[in-house]
């Protein structure tokens, strides 16, 4: 009952703990089997349809940065169209990794889109930060993130000042999570905006928000390269 099976698009052994190498680990205690189809360096199709064959009555998970998804489903979206017939019980979650993709021209739309016609319907985006571990906002179905009653949001302008719902910004998050280290409350880099508080059309409660990307002249970097 209640049986999931992850397979990661990511390494089981990331030297480095970064922002991959936590995500894979929080969401491995969501598994209660973990497949990881690196071998040497490269993504095993073959293993993927295999688990996805003879786990068709169990609940699937396939998780991975946002441009590994999309490298390794675009590779092999013939295979994947001849050889899976089944997706109701499939979930794919990405997050990060938009600005590997910006040179191809893939918005969040176009990367949906594509999943679609592939045949996977329940894809979910999340935003978080490796900073503050455990505190992380699902995508809704109309394309906001929202705030868990562990979590809270702020959006300021670059005096700092608190900005007013649907008014573009700096990201604070706020988390109750974080109690071994400072983590609680971060002033991001991120651009974003608050569209409401528990209105959402979607039917969940909290906060509702969007981000855009760093702010101007911010570095570019992931995450967790701090």
């Amino acid at each position: 009952k209640n049986k999931k099976t992850i397979i990661f698009l990511e390494k089981p052994n990331l030297d480095q703990y970064d922002a991959r190498k936590a995500a894979v680990d929080g969401f491995s205690i969501l598994a209660n089997k973990k497949v990881f189809p690196f071998n040497n360096n490269i993504v095993d199709i073959k293993k993927i349809i295999k688990e996805i064959k003879i786990n068709n009555e169990r609940e699937i998970i396939i998780f991975g940065f946002t441009a590994t998804i999309w490298n390794f489903f675009y590779k092999y979206k013939h295979e994947i169209k001849k050889k899976i017939t089944k997706f109701d019980n499939i979930s794919i979650i990405h997050g990060g990794g938009w600005k590997k993709l910006e040179n191809k021209k893939v918005s969040k739309s176009n990367f949906k889109l594509f999943m679609n016609k592939l045949g996977f319907k329940r894809i979910y985006n999340y935003y978080g930060l490796v900073e503050q571990i455990g505190s992380i906002f699902f995508e809704c179905k109309n394309g906001y993130f929202h705030t868990s009653c562990f979590s809270d949001i702020i959006i300021r302008d670059k005096f700092l000042k608190i900005q007013k719902n649907k008014s573009n910004g700096i990201v604070q998050l706020i988390s109750l999570l974080p109690t071994s280290y400072p983590g609680f409350s971060i002033l991001t880099q991120d651009e974003g905006a608050i569209y409401g508080e528990d209105d959402c059309k979607c039917g969940l409660k909290g906060k509702y928000f969007k981000i855009f990307g760093r702010v101007k002249k911010a570095e570019l970097r992931g995450c967790s390269n701090v």
